[in-house]
């Protein structure tokens, strides 16, 4: 079986993915469209980027339009056909492109990550009813999601649907390090300081995470907040506009931080989990975010919004602390912090729970069932 994994933007989940299908013995290569990337299932790259690509990746906004002019010469220069090609993340750009991508293999999978679905206007929504009218499946990491989805797209056929959430690799790294290292050791290694209360806010330089009101809510509990209170702003990927406004709004700022910048090994991501008290998480949308169930499992105390789609995190009994508006955010935090042993004791659960959910050992398998059942036949699985 060759799947063709096909994305738009950089993505460890993807990443994973692909490393745990190859793992199976599925021959998969990964297609990074508008940078004309397409890396072979042996680490080759078979596409080469011009001297035109290379000049005009310099004028960011020209160098946009160019890349999606040049997709399709992209697209008729892949050698070769695919079992299977699939679409992560279903953006509206992707429509004209496919025909084809139809070309390049027998079945089209599409998998619906969330804000593709929730930020969509409804333009944007009709003109992708073509592209999930074209895929043979279409995957959702989430119940709620995919129930969303059907409101919106009421005649899309049962049998296209399925669930495949993403595994997490990082819970493994969690598991050594809890083991291997101490407290003490994950925040030195972070630069942390080891008495601190640490608050992780978010897990990207992406708008979705609402930066400006976290801070804004911070802000307005500040004289209120423990003196040994250190906020930690993940930046390590993302939009450099938003890692920008993130230093200028903390500029003069009163609250202790941390910024985190450069990209982290899997061990230091794990350790900053594991360092962290509190986790904000409180994104304009989302289907399941990875670092957030990973700062669950890690025992971090995770304050989330009630609008977010997490209903399968509760239903198998994990503890998060939910708030309604981000309004009420700083006064949340302000409680938790003061009762800081309660929560972790109610959050002892987690880790099992979101084991079972995303370990990748429980998950992989659904991945593996969906290509079964596009192909009619059953994956070669390593021995």
């Amino acid at each position: 079986m060759r799947v063709l994994l096909i994305r738009s933007q950089q993505s460890f989940l993807i990443d994973s993915l692909a490393a745990r299908l190859r793992r199976q013995g599925v021959a998969l290569d990964r297609l990074y469209l508008f940078d004309r990337s397409l890396e072979t299932d042996d680490g080759r790259e078979l596409l080469r980027s011009s001297r035109l690509d290379r000049f005009l990746s310099q004028l960011s906004g020209l160098h946009l339009g160019y890349k999606r002019l040049r997709a399709p010469l992209t697209l008729l220069e892949i050698p070769g056909r695919y079992e299977i090609a699939h679409l992560h993340f279903a953006g509206a750009y992707y429509r004209p492109y496919l025909p084809l991508i139809r070309r390049l293999a027998k079945r089209l999978a599409v998998s619906i990550w969330g804000s593709d679905l929730h930020q969509a206007g409804r333009l944007e929504r009709t003109f992708k009813q073509g592209l999930f009218r074209a895929a043979d499946a279409l995957t959702f990491s989430n119940p709620e999601v995919r129930d969303d989805f059907l409101r919106v797209y009421p005649d899309t056929p049962e049998e296209k649907i399925h669930l495949c959430r993403f595994g997490l690799s990082i819970l493994e790294e969690v598991r050594r390090l809890r083991e291997a290292e101490s407290r003490r050791q994950w925040r030195r290694a972070l630069d942390l300081p080891s008495e601190a209360r640490i608050v992780v806010c978010g897990h990207s330089a992406s708008p979705v995470v609402q930066h400006d009101k976290i801070l804004d809510a911070l802000h307005s509990v500040e004289a209120r907040l423990p003196p040994e209170c250190v906020f930690v702003f993940p930046l390590t990927y993302g939009w450099s506009d938003t890692r920008a406004r993130v230093r200028h709004a903390l500029t003069g700022s009163r609250l202790a931080y941390r910024l985190f910048e450069q990209p982290l090994s899997d061990a230091d991501l794990a350790r900053l989990r594991l360092a962290a008290d509190v986790m904000i998480n409180v994104h304009k949308s989302d289907a399941l975010s990875g670092a957030m169930q990973e700062h669950l499992f890690a025992g971090s105390i995770v304050i989330a919004g009630r609008w977010l789609p997490y209903r399968v995190l509760e239903e198998r009994g994990a503890y998060l602390v939910r708030v309604d508006d981000i309004g009420s955010l700083g006064a949340t935090l302000i409680s938790v912090l003061e009762r800081l042993d309660e929560h972790r004791a109610a959050s002892r659960r987690n880790a099992e729970v979101i084991w079972r959910l995303s370990g990748w050992e429980h998950v992989i398998g659904s991945w593996l069932a969906l290509y079964e059942k596009l192909l009619g036949a059953s994956v070669a699985r390593p021995s």
